[in-house]
C-alpha cells in the first residue's frame, strides 16, 4: 500500500512539472491580430516572431462626457512583454490615460479589458470609456 501512494505521490508530481512547462513554454502565434470590444469597436495587435512581445496595439473606445458622448482612436507606440500567456499595456500623457490588460487563451485567441480615458474640452471635460471587454483572433 506504502508503495502504491508513493508511486500515485510520484506520478502526480511528474503531471504538475510537465504542466508547468507547458504553460511556461506558451507562445501565441506570431502576426497580427484583430477583434472587437463589448462597444461593437475594433482592436488590433502584432505580435513579434518569437511570441514574447506585442506591439502595434490599436483600439476605438467609446466614451461619456459631462456633455455628451465621443468616440477616440487609440493607439500605442512602444511594446508590452507577454508573460506567461498575460501582457499589460499602460500609457499616459498630461491629457490622456489608457490600460489595456490581455490573456491567451490559445494560441490563436485572446480576451482582456481596456480603460480609456481624457480631457475633452469641448465635450466639459474629462471622458471615460469605463472597463470594456474585448476579445481578439489571429488573423
Amino acid at each position: 500500500m506504502k508503495g502504491l501512494i508513493r508511486n500515485l505521490a510520484i506520478a502526480g508530481l511528474v503531471l504538475a512539472l510537465v504542466a508547468t512547462a507547458a504553460y511556461a513554454a506558451f507562445r501565441p502565434t506570431s502576426g497580427g491580430w484583430r477583434g472587437e470590444s463589448a462597444q461593437d469597436l475594433p482592436i488590433t495587435f502584432r505580435v513579434n516572431g518569437s511570441g514574447t512581445q506585442i506591439r502595434k496595439l490599436k483600439f476605438h473606445a467609446k466614451t461619456r462626457c459631462p456633455l455628451g458622448q465621443a468616440r477616440f482612436r487609440v493607439t500605442f507606440a512602444g511594446t508590452a512583454n507577454i508573460r506567461g500567456r498575460r501582457f499589460v499595456f499602460h500609457g499616459e500623457d498630461v491629457l490622456s490615460e489608457a490600460h489595456v490588460k490581455g490573456r491567451f487563451v490559445g494560441r490563436r485567441y485572446a480576451r482582456g479589458t481596456l480603460r480609456w480615458s481624457t480631457f475633452e474640452g469641448s465635450l466639459g471635460g474629462i471622458c471615460r470609456s469605463g472597463l470594456v471587454a474585448w476579445k481578439a483572433k489571429k488573423n
